[in-house]
């Protein structure tokens, strides 16, 4: 149900950045962007032609303040639907990726698309898992995001939906859009597309 769904919600630790962000979790609300943030596009102008040496995947569960933020919204239904997910944890989804240059870049999906060089973020507090996704054949960063955003397209892309556009989906479409590049396993897929309709 919407419940299932809401929960499925990877994003929610940007509920605690801005009070806007606590929206996105409204089963009938969503975030529409057509392009990239002036921020990205300026960072994309200066190191897009970079080639990516290393890319890690990684997640971290939703704190306990983003959980009592959920259950205050839902009048007490967050809870609820939790308990009745086959997981002890919810995570956000977010990339790490080293330049040949040595710059680190997190790549993550709030309510919209976040790129900047702020790459530990999450791994800094300890609670981060991360995975490897080996790199296999030469790719820029301005190629492999465009793959991203030519198989997904650009409503898919920078659109936010916490249903059929959040950041594990956004991670997923990406990987897969440079399959010929990147070394994406079942393995890797598995850890990044956590099912909460199992529940």
């Amino acid at each position: 149900g919407d419940l299932h769904q809401l929960a499925a919600n990877k994003v929610a630790p940007a509920v605690l950045a801005h009070a806007r962000r606590i929206q996105a979790f409204s089963p009938m609300s969503s975030v529409e962007r057509s392009d990239w943030p002036l921020k990205v596009r300026n960072l994309l102008n200066q190191m897009g032609q970079v080639n990516i040496a290393h890319i890690e995947v990684g997640r971290t569960p939703i704190d306990g303040m983003v959980h009592k933020a959920m259950n205050l919204i839902s009048n007490g239904k967050w809870s609820e639907a939790r308990s009745r997910l086959p997981y002890d944890d919810l995570f956000h989804l977010f990339m790490i990726l080293t330049l040949s240059s040595g710059m680190k870049l997190l790549l993550e999906k709030d309510y919209y698309v976040v790129l900047n060089n702020n790459a530990d973020k999450y791994t800094a507090a300890g609670k981060a898992e991360t995975m490897s996704i080996p790199v296999k054949e030469p790719v820029t960063l301005q190629q492999f995001l465009e793959r991203g955003l030519q198989a997904a397209g650009a409503s898919k892309f920078f659109h936010y939906n916490g249903f059929t556009a959040n950041c594990q989906m956004f991670l997923n479409g990406i990987l897969q859009a440079n399959a010929g590049s990147v070394q994406y396993t079942p393995q890797a897929r598995q850890f990044i597309l956590q099912d909460v309709q199992a529940a």
